[in-house]
């Protein structure tokens, strides 16, 4: 049985229900979270052919475990909706580092000195030792 809440639902039962349903992402956000249905785990897999139907209509399934959410579907069209242009947070940090130390003209201060300079100042600025 696939469950679809509206805003009444939600406010008298709480927020582990889901309110049914622009351009860019948020309206893509906007659009899922009202093409959103809700399954249990069991739900999901006995009736997994629909649930796949239903997200290649555009719909959002969360799959709860013991009454929790555990999982999202999704159309891998939405899906590369979501993460277009997206850059991997690794190659993020690096890059960021790469552009401060070229900027700096220098390696950036490793972190175990930067802590080690802030606790220092902080134990001055207390009156005391580390604590």
């Amino acid at each position: 049985m696939l469950v679809e809440v509206g805003e009444a639902e939600l406010a008298a039962h709480g927020p582990q229900f889901t309110l049914r349903g622009g351009t860019g992402a948020a309206k893509l956000m906007h659009e899922m979270m009202h093409r959103k249905r809700v399954l249990s785990a069991t739900e999901a897999r006995v009736h997994f052919g629909e649930v796949l139907r239903r997200v290649e209509e555009g719909e959002v399934i969360v799959v709860e475990g013991r009454g929790k959410p555990q999982a999202v579907i999704l159309s891998v069209k939405a899906y590369a909706r979501l993460t277009a242009g997206k850059e991997d947070p690794l190659e993020a940090l690096l890059s960021l580092n790469r552009a401060i130390r070229a900027r700096l003209g220098r390696p950036l201060t490793p972190p175990e000195e930067v802590v080690s300079a802030l606790r220092e100042e902080r134990d001055r600025e207390l009156g005391g030792a580390g604590r």
